[in-house]
């Protein structure tokens, strides 16, 4: 299997809808190589994908409840849907394969604001 892309919405430190990160493409052997300051987003991208193909978080991610991203929460009006997804795309045995995993956060009284 090779993963080929990835596409975030509202994913823990990911805000709004990400662009499509491409991460393996054509004949060749590919290696990606994902670097980045410390809470830039790493760990967030590892638990996208375990998340997606596997509905499991690493050890460091405490709670589902982490999953919708911050600052959409607190933008969003009381009550108002969140959405939150990832969509991941792979390559297996010459077949291409895209799957989402959804969930959706709302803003309750108790929840910060902006």
């Amino acid at each position: 299997m090779k993963l080929t892309s990835i596409k975030l919405c509202n994913f823990r430190s990911f805000y709004g809808t990400t662009p499509e990160m491409l991460l393996a493409g054509g004949d060749a052997q590919n290696t990606t190589i994902i670097h980045g300051n410390n809470g830039s987003g790493k760990t967030s991208l590892l638990n996208a994908f375990t998340w997606v193909l596997y509905d499991k978080f690493s050890a460091a991610f405490a709670s589902i409840e982490q999953l919708v991203n911050k600052r959409a929460i607190a933008e969003a009006q009381k009550g108002q849907t969140v959405e939150c997804w990832v969509e991941i795309g792979w390559e297996h045995e010459g077949k291409r394969y895209r799957v989402k995993r959804a969930c959706r956060g709302y803003k309750n009284e108790g929840d910060f604001d902006a």
